[in-house]
């Protein structure tokens, strides 16, 4: 089922309420205050029409199905990594993701000069080698 739009003077009305973060014709989203006070009513065994009546809300302008959600994805941020925050989480591009993954790899100035300096020993190892193979070769030879 389809939840209906917010009219100018609802959208204005739960503007007024302190714990609207973001309100849209379609959209009502919450500050991480009345996240975290839903929650710890909810776990006191209140029931979410309850909740978002004593949040100042009108339970009948937001909707069984908008309460109904709400409750689940405050549920859904409590269960995350990332816990509670206002409003909806913004999703990265993965664009963001390989820059700041691009950022945390590039090796500093001193692990630059650590590895050249570890390459030019193992190249002298390398050819210390060689010529010991060399001459153990040679020395085979004579005899």
């Amino acid at each position: 089922m389809k939840q209906k739009k917010f009219s100018l003077s609802e959208q204005e009305t739960l503007r007024a309420n302190p714990y609207s973060h973001k309100v849209t014709e379609s959209q009502l989203s919450f500050t991480k205050e009345f996240k975290e006070a839903f929650w710890r009513r909810y776990q006191e065994g209140m029931t979410s029409r309850e909740i978002i009546e004593e949040l100042g809300y009108d339970p009948a302008m937001l909707g069984d199905s908008r309460i109904s959600g709400i409750q689940t994805q405050i549920r859904k941020q409590v269960n995350s990594k990332d816990g509670l925050h206002s409003g909806k989480k913004r999703r990265r591009r993965k664009a963001e993701i390989m820059d700041e993954m691009m950022a945390k790899e590039q090796p500093s100035r001193a692990d630059i000069v650590r590895l050249q300096k570890e390459i030019d020993f193992m190249r002298q190892e390398i050819e210390i080698l060689k010529h010991m193979v060399s001459m153990s070769s040679s020395e085979e030879a004579k005899v």
